[in-house]
């Protein structure tokens, strides 16, 4: 069944429910018998957010409700949020989750590519390029922006080449930049408002994006591959 995307007026708390309740009854017939409130409740208002975001130049990849339980022990059919992700020509990406606590927002580089996280070390060792990173990351956490290591850990030792004492070490072990938001549910998010709101939110720490769209670029990966753990 294709879904018509209405004009965006908000996130109804519903959504939020349905999400409550799905964690409590992951089931395939809790599912199928929910699947009308799914429809109407989270994934077409969800849509209408996404259509209200206008200032990209990539379209957003919406992730399949179905859970990939292949080499998982966890055999829960669905994933218990709704979530879309993009990646921008020069690289950023961004990604829109909702789930029962409500929105979670993020931009960043998650999960630097081979070649990304070659140009990433190169440009956090040059000195120029490399004090420019952590004066901007200083900068966006003095603002309140939460500046993350992506999403796998750091390495423990030193990237093979690079000394363990070198002045940003913290950084040259990081695999990934991120820029998480937990938005929450605000009062604003039920209200036609909350695009406006959440396209504010996803430019959190533009000088930070800036720098790694300039000196690390876009990646072979999907959006979906990017933001998906």
């Amino acid at each position: 069944m294709s879904l018509s995307h209405p004009t965006f007026e908000g996130i109804p708390e519903a959504a939020l429910d349905f999400f409550a309740e799905l964690v409590e009854n992951n089931t395939a017939a809790w599912w199928a018998a929910n699947k009308t409130t799914y429809d109407t409740t989270v994934r077409a208002p969800f849509l209408a957010l996404l259509d209200s975001l206008h200032d990209y130049d990539s379209p957003w990849r919406v992730y399949r409700p179905q859970r990939d339980t292949r080499f998982s022990a966890d055999k829960t059919p669905y994933k218990t949020f709704i979530g879309a992700a993009h990646q921008e020509r020069s690289g950023n990406g961004h990604f829109i989750r909702l789930d029962r606590k409500g929105l979670l927002l993020g931009s960043g580089y998650p999960m630097l590519a081979r070649d990304q996280l070659i140009r990433f070390r190169q440009a956090i060792d040059s000195e120029n390029s490399g004090t420019a990173f952590t004066a901007a990351v200083a900068a966006g956490i003095s603002d309140g922006v939460d500046v993350t290591a992506g999403r796998y850990d750091r390495l423990t030792g030193a990237p093979r080449g690079f000394r363990r004492d070198h002045p940003r070490i913290d950084w040259l072990r990081a695999k990934g930049v991120e820029l998480p938001t937990r938005v929450g549910a605000p009062n604003w998010l039920s209200t036609p408002a909350a695009a406006d709101h959440v396209s504010g939110l996803l430019n959190n720490g533009a000088e930070i994006v800036s720098w790694l769209n300039t000196h690390v670029g876009p990646s072979a990966l999907t959006p979906e591959e990017i933001w998906s753990r």
